[in-house]
């Protein structure tokens, strides 16, 4: 199968790209620069990942040349995995409109355009997979990351519609929500010895979430023959049930 994984810089990316060539997939990933998909690519031949890829950003697709734009019509899935940095974490009202548009622009208006680019194809082909790479926020609520929740939900929302509309050709669309997982973008926060020692207290498996975890949840979602259509998995260790023995004893 010819699948696409976007922010292939990602270790859910990588420990998915892993899966799926293994899995003998023709993988191809995006990166939002020239500079950080060679060394993506770089780095994905170092550890014996076969993928190919194209420059992709969420700020511009439209800037997406030629051959990007012939691997997204191709692919038979896609995970969107990309997501821009959110602005600095503030309460939302103290966030510049400028800020807060460009960021909602990025995430949501983005992933519409690589949608609106390969759903024709898949729709004519009546076979295609699709999934979104969400986040636990959504349902739960994080501080500070307004903007961030409201693109994901966004997408939910699309995601949830695109089920509907294209079940019938024999695309599947699907989400998935991970929770804590101990990744480089995080890594000001689980890095952080308080942070380490409270967090999986609260968890009911008592620990942060790996991003092969995360790959693995897809594969199900993946699947030529899967009946998942319209669905969320969340991978959280058990989260938003809390742990709260001991935790929250004094």
């Amino acid at each position: 199968m010819k699948t696409l994984i976007t922010g292939g810089s990602s270790e859910i990316a990588q420990a998915l790209a892993r899966r799926r060539a293994a899995a003998g997939d023709d993988v191809c990933i995006t990166a939002s620069s020239r500079e950080s998909l060679d060394a993506t690519l770089a780095d994905y031949s170092e550890k014996g990942i076969p993928a190919r890829g194209f420059v992709f950003s969420l700020d511009e697709p439209e800037a997406t040349d030629a051959e990007g734009l012939q691997r997204i019509r191709e692919a038979e899935a896609i995970v969107l995995n990309a997501a821009p940095r959110i602005p600095k974490l503030k309460l939302f009202h103290e966030i510049p409109w400028e800020k807060q548009k460009a960021a909602i622009d990025s995430a949501v208006l983005g992933n519409l355009w690589l949608l609106k680019q390969a759903l024709p194809e898949m729709k004519a082909r009546r076979f295609g997979r699709l999934v979104f790479v969400s986040s636990l926020s959504v349902l739960t609520g994080t501080s500070r990351f307004g903007l961030y929740c409201s693109a994901k939900g966004a997408l939910e929302a699309l995601f949830v519609n695109l089920a509907v509309d294209y079940g019938e050709f024999g695309i599947c669309a699907n989400i998935v929500r991970p929770g804590i997982i101990a990744t480089s973008r995080n890594r000001r926060y689980w890095k952080r010895s308080h942070f380490a020692e409270k967090m999986p207290e609260l968890i009911p498996m008592r620990a942060l979430g790996a991003p092969d975890q995360v790959a693995e949840a897809l594969e199900p979602l993946l699947s030529p023959t899967t009946y998942m259509n319209g669905s969320t998995i969340t991978v959280s260790g058990g989260l938003p049930m809390l742990r709260s023995q001991g935790a929250l004893e004094v």
